[in-house]
């Protein structure tokens, strides 16, 4: 349990930043992945070195959908965000900028049909 307004809303920003990433991978997932292509031989190695580190990532979530990462990083954001309410009070701004960045959030995973 969250015992400091601080860790709170240093969890808050923590639980955002995995959302976004989620949603991120979502995204380019859906798209077919962007990005330059790598020209030369520097660039062809650096190229296989990331497509390497990317596949063995890959294959370690293979059974792990960007849904479910955002629905999981969505839910320590609720969570988050009711600690930082408990701690500071209902009627505090903070909990006021909690509450909305959980709201801006939860429209963004509308797509994802989080279960709560």
């Amino acid at each position: 349990m969250l015992a400091t307004l601080e860790e709170a809303e240093a969890a808050l920003a923590r639980a955002k930043a995995e959302l976004e990433t989620a949603l991120l991978t979502d995204r380019d997932k859906a798209k077919g992945g962007e990005g330059a292509p790598a020209t030369g031989a520097p660039a062809r190695r650096r190229a296989g070195r990331a497509e390497e580190s990317e596949a063995k990532s890959a294959q370690a979530q293979k059974s792990v959908s960007p849904c479910a990462n955002a629905c999981r990083a969505f839910a320590s954001l609720e969570r988050a965000a009711a600690a930082v309410c408990r701690l500071a009070g209902d009627a505090n701004e903070r909990c006021s900028r909690a509450r909305r960045v959980v709201a801006d959030s939860e429209e963004r995973v509308t797509t994802c049909r989080c279960q709560r």
